[in-house]
């Protein structure tokens, strides 16, 4: 049976409501601290070079875990944002934390209804905090930020309520998280311009500003057309 996420992070729970043993803990703590704990990360040369070999962050990811030992979610921001500008005109979905769990598929905003809404998928059957009228579950936050030139400010933040399988049905699962624009971008004069937008998503604790880093979750960069 898998085990609540909070158990990979030694959260002071009782092993008798998970479950699991002491080894099963530790061996836990080592995966995760090897996952976020390296010494080594790529320069801008590097990054340069990357960017004409892998067409998505996926590939780039799997690369600097071979070659580096650590993911993205320890590059510094400055290596994120240039990352991104590599993508200028993709959708861009970086693992700035651990999305064994669940992960931001795609991002979108409907210019007319002043609203973004963004696929998140559930990858795992258990860790979302009990079934149905069992268990209290738990929320997948996403937060959307957007740059209106002068880099990017927070607009708003909203979640969508999972729980754990008990009918035995494998993941992939996928919901939709609508996120509602705040006075600011509803301001804006619609004339067909662009902008960049980024999501955030944080599983239990929502990001609380635009380069927050998650511990379950990960970041979608992407560009939006204020049509009128």
């Amino acid at each position: 049976m898998e085990i609540f996420k909070a158990l990979k992070y030694l959260i002071p729970l009782t092993l008798s409501a998970f479950m699991v043993s002491q080894a099963s803990a530790l061996s836990i703590a080592e995966e995760n601290y090897q996952l976020q704990n390296c010494s080594i990360t790529p320069d801008h040369d590097e990054l340069d070079k990357l960017a004409l070999e892998f067409d998505n962050t996926d590939k780039l990811n799997s690369y600097l875990i071979e070659n580096y030992g650590c993911p993205m979610t320890t590059i510094k921001d400055g290596y994120l944002d240039e990352i991104v500008s590599k993508y200028p005109y993709k959708q861009v979905i970086i693992n700035t934390g651990n999305t064994r769990y669940e992960g931001l598929e795609s991002c979108a905003y409907h210019p007319q209804r002043e609203e973004f809404v963004c696929s998140v998928s559930v990858r795992q059957r258990f860790g979302f905090s009990g079934y149905p009228a069992i268990g209290a579950g738990s929320n997948e936050w996403v937060t959307i930020c957007v740059d209106y030139g002068s880099g990017m400010e927070l607009v708003d933040t909203a979640s969508v309520h999972v729980h754990d399988e008990q009918y035995g049905n494998s993941p992939y699962w996928y919901y939709g998280v609508v996120i509602q624009g705040n006075e600011k971008l509803q301001r804006q004069i619609q004339k067909g311009q662009t902008l960049k937008a980024r999501a955030l998503l944080s599983w239990a604790t929502p990001a609380t500003h635009c380069r927050y880093r998650p511990v379950w979750g990960n970041q979608a960069d992407f560009r939006i057309k204020l049509d009128p």
